[in-house]
């Protein structure tokens, strides 16, 4: 092909004038100019000699075959053979371009072709990946770091709720333990549904304190990476809710859910449940200079292709001329102390990651609305296994063993069954093609929080779920979390979260298989 080899100088090349390489080498793009039929360099700028570390006029001795091998010179010369003939197209190419040094750099190559004195060229900017990959991390690196700073700033605000929230059920806990340990201390005569019904306050109330914790430690977390997982966004917003509904009592405020089931979206639930948390925060507080009926009315509704969360406070709206700030870093309407300013510019960063959108409307005596868009995502009944992954079920009964490898297998994964702990480890170690574990927590001799140990410090690829008949969700989280567990199922098993977690899996099993690729 004609960039394979050496072209040999043309001594009737129309020149270039000075005035054209003046301002070619005034682009801050690595930019090279090509002959259309030989495929010379004919002229290069500063940036592309930094950036290849060739001088121009060792670049003007090259011709653009020079910078690349294999399969991506087959497709750089694919594409000039098509410049050559047409006129004004621009194409992009990924490939790797090599360097004085013999190094090779990953690039985004843009091609024009371009007519100088009446002779084509072809006119290529080089754009190097790796620095637009290092400026793209380093800007999610900020969004995150903006983000936990923002998280805690509210969490520091909810401290106060949050201490009432738990007096509450502590209350019950310390009262209904008191009548147990008088009854005992005189020696009365309890039956068993007297001492049931002392009992049973105390285990809600400590579920209530378990779930508010819970949320507090899964909002303060600081993630590395954005998790993206199948979630119901009622289930979102109500965890939000349940950590704030007593600063709606205090604060005199009517809350309003408008919103039918079946609401699911992709998302980093962590993540959302933050930008909710704010903006109901700041809906609190401009509700405080309303004297007369105050509202917040949270909605939820299919749009086409999209999920629509609005959270509407009746209270003043926001001033015309602050709200083109409102989404910009440092912005804010607080007093000083009350607030960072990186709320809703942080949310805007993080609905924008997550493929949706932030966006308000606010008029003087209709309010202020938010607005949070999630794309919609495949429908329950799409999600159908293409990877026929090899999976592993752990649990100690038998018919709920089978019922879970029966739900795993109607999705096409091939499962193997185990009926204890230890004989799950000896599976393992025998199949190292398993990609996946569903175990149930609680086991004879050794539970599945010890299971899910070892497989955590043996087998640290393979994706962990956790599965309990006696513990929530929530619990099982707070608990287990920290060993790595991808997620979490309660029995009886619902037909719709083992769907998400299916839809989990194969996204975490794309991901690994493009990693190993």
């Amino acid at each position: 092909m004609k960039s394979n080899k050496k072209a040999s100088k043309t001594k009737s090349l129309p020149k270039i004038s000075q005035s054209f390489k003046a301002f070619f080498n005034t682009v801050n793009t690595p930019s090279i100019l090509v002959n259309a039929k030989t495929f010379e360099v004919e002229l290069s700028n500063v940036a592309v000699e930094s950036l290849l570390g060739y001088t121009s006029t060792e670049l003007g001795e090259l011709e653009i075959g020079s910078f690349f091998s294999g399969e991506d010179l087959d497709r750089v010369n694919a594409l000039m053979d098509i410049l050559s003939e047409a006129s004004g197209e621009v194409n992009e190419l990924d490939l790797k371009i090599r360097k004085k040094s013999g190094k090779s750099l990953g690039v985004n190559l843009f091609a024009s072709s371009v007519e100088i004195n009446r002779k084509k060229r072809i006119v290529m900017s080089i754009h190097d990946v790796t620095k637009l990959k290092g400026r793209q991390e380093e800007k999610e690196k900020s969004i995150r770091e903006m983000a936990h700073v923002s998280k805690l700033a509210d969490i520091g605000r909810l401290a106060a709720g949050v201490a009432h929230e738990l007096n509450n059920p502590l209350m019950i806990i310390q009262g209904f333990a008191e009548n147990i340990d008088l009854m005992c201390e005189e020696g009365d005569q309890v039956s068993s549904d007297e001492l049931k019904w002392q009992v049973g306050p105390i285990l809600k109330a400590a579920d209530r304190m378990a779930k508010i914790i819970s949320q507090l430690t899964r909002l303060s977390r600081n993630d590395k990476d954005m998790k993206l997982t199948h979630v119901d966004l009622i289930e979102v917003v109500e965890n939000i809710i349940g950590l704030v509904s007593n600063q709606f009592s205090y604060n005199d405020i009517d809350l309003i859910k408008n919103w039918e089931s079946g609401h699911l979206v992709k998302c980093d639930p962590n993540q959302i449940e933050q930008i909710i948390l704010n903006i109901i925060s700041n809906a609190i507080h401009a509700l405080s200079s309303v004297e007369e009926e105050r509202r917040i009315t949270i909605s939820l509704k299919a749009e086409g292709k999209t999920e629509l969360l609005e959270i509407h406070n009746n209270g003043p709206a926001i001033p015309k001329e602050i709200q083109e700030k409102i989404l910009t870093p440092f912005f804010t309407t607080k007093e000083i102390g009350e607030g960072t300013g990186l709320g809703l510019s942080v949310s805007y960063g993080i609905m924008k990651a997550h493929g949706g959108d932030l966006a308000f409307k606010s008029k003087e005596g209709k309010g202020t609305t938010f607005s949070l868009k999630f794309p919609k995502p495949q429908a329950v009944n799409e999600i159908v296994s293409t990877s026929k992954a090899l999976g592993l079920v752990v649990d100690d009964d038998q018919g709920s063993r089978q019922v879970i490898a029966t739900k795993l297998s109607r999705f096409g994964y091939r499962i193997i069954q185990a009926e204890s702990a230890f004989a799950a480890l000896d599976i393992l170690k025998s199949n190292p093609e398993i990609e996946f574990v569903f175990t149930d927590i609680k086991m004879p001799k050794m539970d599945g929080s010890r299971l899910i140990q070892e497989i955590r410090q043996n087998y640290r690829k393979l994706l962990v779920y956790a599965v309990s008949g006696f513990m929530s969700e929530a619990i099982m989280e707070h608990h287990l979390s920290k060993h790595g567990v991808h997620g979490f199922l309660t029995k009886p098993l619902d037909h719709d979260k083992v769907s998400l977690i299916v839809s989990q899996i194969e996204d975490q099993l794309l991901a690994n298989n493009k990693k190993a690729s």
